[in-house]
């Protein structure tokens, strides 16, 4: 296969999520150290941990509007560069306000990213390519998240907790600074096509659209479930070292590298044999739920270390992979010109559980003693999403009104 102009965006967008994912849960591993030193409740942990998506979330459809306003790239790159240099001042936080404060302002840079990325990819990739190209181009959470999970505890244990926020924000610098210089931003369509309120109606007016983003809400609730929890989900069944338990932990992000992947040629296939991709979104729901009520079964009953790193491979290969076929959706669904804003429409109201899970985890962890009634949780909300995918209709009817070619000037 001959090598296309955007497959030099997957790869650097791939590398963009790595860190984005680095930024974004390095300080899951952290937490059972910063709970001893800091003296607060794992409630006040969730807390700490969510304040990123606090900020995240409410950049999403602000940060869609502004890349239609002056460029995808440009509002991308700003905020990448943002988010690691609040990740590097982080290393100074004398206390848990502080740090929470920082959390705060390293969730607004990091909430520009997803919305232009993803209408970036849209814009380049061919449409028969388009669950291939959200795939490949996001495969970087799953590097991301296993790098995130394991290297901060080894870094704590060896060097101190505070050496892993500069470990983590000095690449994203790097990646942002080559995001600048190679990734081209689009044409820039006419003025009538980016009048704010032609994209934010049409990333609106459909109330199966509403479905997708409420049913992506059960989702993310899971993800950061156990990407915030799964260290110490791991030591409640025994692993009780920081290093050890943050590498058995990561391998649901090795696990989602995979999902991704096959997931997204799967849906590929899958509309090409003439088949709605919900199909494919419907199935990968179930199989979560069964997975995470599995899990917290495996909690409650004090399964082996083995038995759980087993669930969370599972879980990681499905919870990631789900996105390839999630993420292909909206460009069926939306025109082109309003990529962006629908993009980050769905991740404001995708992240709201991002939000929530931390908290609501960690608050039944102190209320009963045990994660698994958290666990117990997120299954059932999938169940309820997987209801909600039934109602989406996507269709290709908005292809012809495509976003202008790339301007490889700028």
């Amino acid at each position: 296969m001959t090598w296309q102009p955007y497959h030099t965006v997957w790869l650097l967008f791939s590398l963009g999520w790595i860190c984005n994912l680095l930024v974004r849960v390095h300080l899951g591993p952290l937490l059972p150290v910063l709970i001893q030193a800091w003296g607060i409740t794992h409630a006040e942990a969730g807390l700490l941990a969510g304040a990123y998506f606090s900020t995240y979330v409410g950049m999403q459809l602000p940060a869609g509007l502004l890349g239609h306003r002056f460029g995808s790239k440009r509002v991308l790159v700003c905020g990448f560069l943002w988010a690691a240099l609040c990740t590097l001042a982080s290393s100074l936080a004398p206390s848990f306000a502080i740090l929470f404060g920082l959390r705060l302002l390293t969730g607004l840079g990091a909430g520009l990213f997803f919305s232009n990325d993803r209408a970036l990819i849209a814009a380049v990739t061919p449409p028969e390519r388009m669950g291939t190209g959200q795939g490949l181009s996001f495969v970087g959470v799953g590097v991301g998240l296993s790098l995130g999970l394991f290297l901060p505890g080894l870094i704590a244990e060896h060097w101190g907790w505070r050496t892993v926020f500069p470990a983590v924000a000095l690449p994203t610098m790097g990646i942002g600074i080559a995001m600048l210089l190679r990734v081209h931003e689009p044409t820039r369509a006419r003025a009538s096509e980016r009048r704010p309120w032609r994209s934010v109606r049409d990333s609106v007016v459909r109330a199966d659209l509403w479905a997708l983003y409420l049913a992506g809400t059960a989702l993310i609730y899971t993800l950061y479930c156990v990407v915030t929890w799964s260290p110490a989900i791991v030591a409640e069944v025994g692993v009780t070292a920081v290093g050890a338990s943050a590498q058995y932990a990561s391998v649901l992000g090795l696990a989602g590298i995979p999902g991704i992947i096959l997931t997204g040629w799967w849906s590929d296939r899958w509309v090409r044999a003439g088949r709605r991709r919900t199909g494919v979104v419907a199935i990968e729901f179930a199989l979560l739920a069964s997975f995470m009520a599995a899990l917290g079964l495996a909690v409650q009953l004090r399964a082996g270390v083995w038995v759980v790193m087993a669930l969370l491979c599972g879980i990681g290969f499905v919870v990631w992979g789900v996105w390839s076929p999630m993420y292909a959706l909206i460009p069926d669904m939306v025109p082109a010109t309003s990529y962006a804003t629908s993009f980050g429409l769905a991740n404001t109201v995708w992240f709201t559980g991002a939000m929530l899970s931390p908290w609501l985890t960690g608050k039944l962890k102190d209320l009963t003693g045990s994660f698994a009634w958290g666990l117990y949780a997120a299954a059932g909300l999938l169940v309820i999403g997987m209801v909600l995918v039934q109602g989406v209709r996507p269709t290709t009817a908005v292809k012809s009104r495509g976003m202008p070619p790339l301007n490889r000037s700028s």
